[in-house]
């Protein structure tokens, strides 16, 4: 959990004693004789252990004898914030830099919540501020970098990754980060590297998995690719980006029965996809299965009407239906099962890479 703050009593420090007692004498999680002070503790500490629900009951009975107090709200709002809760996140903790616009802890975590409802440059606002007044806080810079890299910054992320982890070296969070930005800046050996050093240390890391297995695929090392889907979709079998990008792979390999099972995976997970709808119809394209391609790109333009790469692909397939028949996909490749697809070929230096949304056929 986040840096926590100690309890400050408010306005209301006249109840804090008898009526307070009683407030809370029904309560199991505390004793009844306990000042706020000491139930704010003990609220710390069952938040620290996870226990959400306990320190929520707690952080409200303090409310209810001072409605205003920060360090209670403060904390009530990451308790919102860890449910997902994020509105009443922003309100609680809005309302404490509001009211103590240098209090670094608050700033740090409404930054946090920000970040987590895609407020980009608000979040990085908030995050600029807790560092300037403390440069070095760990947790701030960390979450710095990860809003300058949605934010597109990667170079500027990456720096601010390397400052997190000049003060703690071992943040996983932090090398996960900061191989996303390389790999965004196309520095496909220093985000192996990265991905790899998580992955040491936590073999199952989805994300790790997913971008090691991106960089493979963009060095054409498809059978290592694959192998690093595999293992994304073994740990997380709903995981819709590890079919799209397994399918993207498959595509290359010109395994479209394959790949086309892939992008179905993925849209059973999340039907408004839209890589994999645009992948599906190229995959059904490749198969000769014009109708159904026109469909699903069609579905994909319904989402977003201007999708360049979708309404690109259509137009060369109404190229197509104006034309003969082509020459029919090669059932050799069409309909060979995931299984066989790092023996289908081997030499694929001629093959384009696999891109993460394979846009042009």
């Amino acid at each position: 959990m986040a840096g926590t703050m100690p309890y400050h009593p408010g306005a209301c420090k006249a109840q804090a004693g008898l009526g307070a007692r009683l407030a809370l004498k029904s309560r199991r999680d505390y004793e009844p004789d306990m000042q706020p002070a000491q139930l704010y503790n003990q609220a710390i500490g069952l938040h620290q252990a996870g226990n959400l629900a306990a320190a929520e009951r707690i952080y409200l009975e303090l409310l209810a004898l001072d409605p205003r107090n920060t360090s209670v709200n403060h904390m009530l709002g990451l308790v919102r914030h860890q449910q997902g809760r994020h509105a009443e996140a922003l309100d609680r903790i809005g309302m404490v830099v509001r009211h103590q616009p240098g209090n670094m802890l608050a700033q740090s975590n409404y930054g946090r919540v920000l970040l987590a409802v895609g407020r980009l440059p608000e979040a990085l606002a908030s995050f600029e501020k807790a560092l300037a007044i403390k440069p070095d806080y760990e947790k701030a810079l960390f979450n710095r970098g990860e809003a300058l890299r949605q934010l597109g910054r990667q170079e500027d992320a990456v720096a601010s990754y390397d400052a997190a982890l000049a003060i703690r070296p071992d943040n996983s969070e932090a090398v996960l980060g900061r191989a996303t930005a390389l790999l965004n800046l196309g520095q496909l050996d220093a985000a192996l590297a990265g991905f790899e050093a998580v992955l040491a240390h936590a073999p199952s890391q989805v994300e790790a998995l997913l971008g090691r297995g991106n960089i493979l695929a963009q060095l054409r090392r498809f059978a290592e690719a694959l192998a690093s889907y595999d293992s994304v979709l073994a740990a997380k079998p709903d995981y819709v980006d590890g079919f799209n990008n397994r399918g993207c792979v498959f595509l290359s390999l010109e395994c479209f029965a394959a790949a086309l099972a892939d992008f179905e995976s993925a849209l059973t997970i999340d039907p408004r996809h839209a890589n994999s709808l645009n992948n599906r119809g190229n995959a059904l394209r490749l198969l000769g299965r014009r109708d159904e391609a026109m469909a699903s790109y069609d579905a994909l333009l319904a989402i977003e009407p201007h999708n360049p790469i979708a309404m690109d692909n259509k137009l060369k397939l109404l190229a197509e239906l104006s034309r003969p028949d082509d020459e029919a996909p090669n059932p050799e490749y069409a309909d060979a099962p995931p299984a066989d697809a790092k023996r289908l070929r081997h030499d694929l230096a001629h093959f384009e890479e696999a891109f993460l949304l394979y846009d042009d056929i």
